[in-house]
Order: structure tokens, then sequence, then C-alpha cells
């Protein structure tokens, strides 16, 4: 097999497809991410594996020392901010999905 078709039927292993939905437990009912998980939007967004990878490298940047390189939790923030950014329009890794998802969380909150 070459190694550009290994490398793609491994990525296909490695993420879920599109059309899996996450598995998402419920915040209780006073948090504010109830809101955001409950909306229509997010719900759709949250589909997308490429939106989900993007999500979970920056959660495990704010958790994970060693992958983020920081023992601070303050500087695995900044570290995680910072990833943030470079996702959104105008960053270096710009992606269009993140910056909607972006979008739509700070439209909730700020309802």
């Amino acid at each position: 097999m070459s190694p550009a078709k290994q490398k793609s039927s491994s990525s296909e292993n490695k993420y879920p497809s599109n059309d899996t939905k996450p598995a998402i437990q419920k915040p209780a009912g006073d948090s504010p991410f109830v809101k955001l998980l409950e909306d229509d939007v997010i719900k759709h967004q949250l589909q997308y594996s490429s939106l989900r990878l993007h999500l979970g490298t920056v959660a495990r940047l704010l958790r994970d020392p060693e992958f983020a390189g920081e023992a601070t939790i303050e500087g695995r923030r900044t570290i995680a901010l910072k990833k943030l950014r470079n996702l959104r329009i105008g960053g270096n890794e710009e992606n269009e999905l993140v910056e909607e998802f972006v979008s739509r969380v700070i439209q909730l909150s700020s309802n």
C-alpha cells in the first residue's frame, strides 16, 4: 500500500466521520453550557469531526501539561488561547468552521 493510502486509511479510523454524533454529557441545569448544548446550530456544528478535532486539541492544551509543554494552568491557558486565535479568521491555521462555532458561542453567551 502506498504511503498516501496508508495515511488516509489510518486517519479514517482515528477520527470519527462527520455523521457520527459526539457523546456529550449534559451539564447541571444552572450551568452556562446548557444553553450552548441545547442550541441546534451548535449541535449541528459539533457533528463535524474537523471541529471536534480542533476543539479537542484546545481542550488537551488546557488539561495536559506534557502536551502543552507548560506546567502551570495560566501558561496552558495562554497556549490554548493562542491556538484558538490561530484557528480563527486571520490566524495562520484559519478555519471557517471554528470561526462560525466561536461566533455562535459568543452570540449565545451575550444573550
